[in-house]
């Protein structure tokens, strides 16, 4: 059914380059929402001996409120890491076209607008402009791997071989090795450092994580993930905390409670290939061959699932999620637009010619846009 889905799409293109794919009837994952196991530990892991886990007064934070979600805003992605497009009702438009460096990063921040990273500046999307935001050319730490925007402005890095911020005026830094990850970032594994929506500061690695409290990094206990823990994607949450994944389950960092809820029961795919939060808290994830699940920000858990089989796409590069809860997928076949009554809206690849290339990085603002129609 779906090769004939896919097939009956692709004539339609001779009259029409976007394709509207109904439901399907049925899918391996099964069409019900269904309730998901969580597990908590409520034990901190503090670098000294403590019999009680930190006050709020001792986990550094920061001031701000969430931005609005209630509004519409446009899709923007990363090609090939060096051409920024916007997609929105009117379509997809080139807003910056081989920059002088390769694009790291594509992000929003604290006050709902959407960042650039590349290794030596942070810069802001406003309208169709970059403006820099802070020059990261960081003497004997640059070039700069990742960063992270607190909401009182402040700016993290990490750099060179270590972690940290402006004190002062000046980068203050704590070398990876002190924290165990410099074996990580040698093997070109990436370290990235995550603020929450209450400001809690965060290093992660693939087999570790500190937050900022009282000036120090303290680790967090990683047993419940298990022997041999895998943290990948580092995402914030506007309204809650950070997540990462290790393929099968879905974790959320907190100082004194690591909360984990299992996507995947039968060990037979991995949902490492992405990871978005959505402006309302929704965390989706894909496989490599497009299978997605949504999980809802708050127990009682749910999970939605739909296998890669029921779209028209065989891998996937990227993915957004807006808060409407529709996925958008990027992968070698196109860009899919997946709602949560299952509807598809496939733009496949060469029907919207901005985006043309590999997407590396994607993100979509609020209640993201209208689906944009395509010329004939």
């Amino acid at each position: 059914m779906h090769s004939q889905l896919a097939f009956l799409c692709a004539i339609a293109l001779i009259a029409h380059a976007g394709c509207e794919q109904a439901p399907p009837a049925t899918s391996r994952d099964g069409e019900a929402v269904v309730q998901a196991k969580t597990q908590a530990k409520t034990k901190a892991a503090p670098i000294e001996q403590r019999s009680s886990p930190p006050s709020r007064s001792e986990v550094d934070r920061s001031v701000g409120s969430a931005p609005d979600v209630a509004e519409p805003g446009p899709v923007y992605l990363v090609i090939d890491r060096q051409r920024i497009v916007r997609l929105d009702h009117r379509g997809a438009k080139v807003l910056v076209d081989t920059p002088a460096r390769a694009i790291l990063d594509l992000f929003i921040g604290p006050e709902g607008r959407v960042h650039v990273l590349d290794a030596r500046s942070l810069r802001e999307l406003q309208g169709d402009a970059l403006v820099e935001v802070e020059g990261l050319s960081l003497e004997g730490v640059a070039p700069v791997d990742h960063v992270a925007l607190a909401k009182d402005g402040a700016v993290w890095v990490v750099a060179g071989g270590g972690v940290g911020t402006r004190v002062e005026g000046e980068w203050e830094m704590t070398p990876l090795a002190e924290l165990g990850l410099e074996g990580d970032a040698e093997h070109g594994a990436e370290v990235e450092v995550a603020i929450d929506s209450e400001g809690v500061v965060w290093v992660v690695g693939p087999r570790a994580a500190f937050y900022r409290a009282q000036g120090q990094w303290r680790p967090l206990d990683l047993s419940i993930i298990g022997a041999t823990p895998r943290l990948l994607h580092p995402t914030p949450s506007a309204l809650g905390r950070v997540h990462t994944t290790n393929g099968a389950k879905l974790s959320r960092l907190h100082p004194t409670q690591l909360e984990n809820v299992l996507i995947e029961t039968k060990g037979s795919r991995s949902y490492a290939t992405d990871l978005a939060v959505s402006a309302d808290g929704y965390a989706g994830l894909v496989t490599r061959t497009c299978d997605l699940v949504r999980v809802t920000p708050k127990p009682p858990t749910k999970i939605w699932r739909l296998a890669g089989t029921q779209y028209a796409c065989e891998t996937a590069e990227a993915i957004a999620i807006d808060a409407r809860h529709r996925f958008w997928v990027a992968s070698r076949e196109g860009l899919s637009v997946v709602g949560e009554d299952r509807r598809v809206r496939e733009y496949p690849a060469g029907s919207l010619p901005a985006l043309d290339g590999r997407v590396s990085e994607m993100v979509v603002v609020g209640q993201g846009p209208a689906l944009p129609s395509v010329a004939k």
